[in-house]
Formats: C-alpha cells, sequence, structure tokens
C-alpha cells in the first residue's frame, strides 16, 4: 500500500502494519522530480494499491460562506491555497496513472459536497478509468 499526501502517522498506515501489510507512506506532495521517483517506486510494484489523503480544506463547502464574509483578501489566500492542491491532485493523477496501468487500485478520499471533487482534470480522469465514486459526510 502506498499513502499519497498523508500524515506521517496515519492510521491507514497504523493498520496496514498492524496486519503485517507493507506500507509505503508519502507525506509531501512533492515536487515533480519527487513525483517522477514514486512513480519509479511504483512501478516496481505491480499490482499496489494507492491512497490519497489530500487535504480538502480549500474546496470545503466553509468556503464560499468565509469568502464572504472575510472579503478579497481571503480570496487572494483561498486562489494560492486552491492552485497549490490542483498542483498535488495533478501529481496524484500521475502516481495513479502508473498503478493502474500495472493492474494496481486506487482511491482518494474527500467529504461529500467538497468542490473539488468538479475539478475538471479530476472528473476526466474519474470518467477515463470509470471509477466509482463514495460520497461520506465528512472527514475523520
Amino acid at each position: 500500500m502506498f499513502e499519497f499526501c498523508c500524515s506521517e502517522d496515519s492510521m491507514l498506515g497504523k493498520v496496514n502494519q498492524e496486519h503485517g501489510l507493507d506500507n509505503f507512506r508519502s507525506t509531501k506532495e512533492g515536487n515533480n522530480r519527487e513525483v517522477d521517483s514514486l512513480i519509479q517506486l511504483l512501478s516496481k510494484f505491480p499490482g499496489c494499491d494507492l491512497w490519497a489523503s489530500i487535504p480538502c480544506g480549500p474546496w470545503s463547502t466553509w468556503q464560499q460562506v468565509n469568502k464572504s464574509r472575510i472579503g478579497k483578501s481571503f480570496i487572494r489566500r483561498l486562489e494560492t491555497s486552491r492552485r497549490k492542491s490542483r498542483k498535488i491532485r495533478k501529481n496524484f493523477i500521475r502516481c495513479a496513472e502508473k498503478v493502474l496501468e500495472n493492474g494496481g487500485h486506487v482511491a482518494s478520499e474527500w467529504p461529500r459536497g467538497c468542490a473539488g471533487w468538479n475539478l475538471p482534470e479530476l472528473v476526466q480522469f474519474i470518467v477515463k478509468h470509470n471509477l466509482y465514486v463514495a460520497e461520506p459526510d465528512g472527514c475523520e
């Protein structure tokens, strides 16, 4: 199991280790060189699983409230956060393409209503691979 953009002590990693499963944590979104290295590593484990824990904050439904209450300074910060989040998502998709190409499985978590689910690159990826979407009601 490979985790993408997870915490150093992720619960998924702990549970995998308790059950004797190998678990590799990638705790940072990574630059292109780091993602290229991860893709090379993923290619050495055909059939592996990849799980993304990309923070949902920039896409939370609460951001609509914050935008209207806080104003332009918040909107600029939010746009910066969303650009970073999209870069992370695109890097996950690059890794996920390799995992799927090698017969593995991919998963990613974001809560229901998260605006990030509407990102064109994510929608295209889901449609391209005929992936399923499950809609939980929130984080943790």
